[in-house]
């Protein structure tokens, strides 16, 4: 059994948040390929890793703070804690052999396109096989009434706003 740590130790003193997280949960899976950029500001990109997942992986040398990809895996072990529903958030690691073989993983800054750099990225598995099912990532006004569980939608919106880690919602 790997290192462990408390989860209240990331948010200061919350006495009731006594849940044990294993680092092992949250490091790591190593990048093979690029199946997709993802729309948005964020620049994700859709990877297949090594352990046969795929992930939404935010790169860290975009414009945004690394502290958002902090926040993001902080963000995780939270909502996990309250039982909302989300998915699996992990280190993914890039070599600069899986760099160098998929240049569309990138950065695109007002007037420069910026290799991703080798390292470590923070990645959400993607819930369903990426290439058979369709994952939004907003909930269109035609479909908001359908919604079930809406904690499980509000949930993450309201802890990325607590976070400073979201300028819009899903809503």
């Amino acid at each position: 059994m790997g290192p462990h740590v408390k989860a209240s130790s990331f948010i200061g003193s919350a006495p009731t948040l006594q849940q044990e997280v294993s680092f092992a949960e949250i490091c790591s899976a190593k990048a093979t390929r690029c199946i997709r950029k993802m729309r948005g500001h964020t620049q994700a990109h859709v990877l297949m890793a090594d352990d046969g997942h795929s992930y939404v992986v935010r790169i860290r040398n975009t414009f945004q703070h690394p502290r958002v990809l902090v926040n993001e895996l902080i963000a995780s072990v939270l909502l996990r804690h309250l039982q909302i529903s989300t998915p699996h958030s992990t280190v993914i690691k890039s070599t600069d052999h899986c760099v160098r073989e998929n240049p569309d993983v990138y950065c695109q800054l007002p007037n420069e396109r910026r290799t991703v750099t080798p390292g470590c990225h923070c990645g959400s598995r993607y819930p369903v096989d990426v290439g058979k099912e369709s994952v939004y990532d907003y909930i269109p006004k035609a479909l908001r009434d359908k919604v079930f569980h809406c904690s499980h939608v509000i949930g993450p919106d309201v802890i990325d706003k607590w976070l400073a880690n979201s300028a819009e919602g899903v809503w």
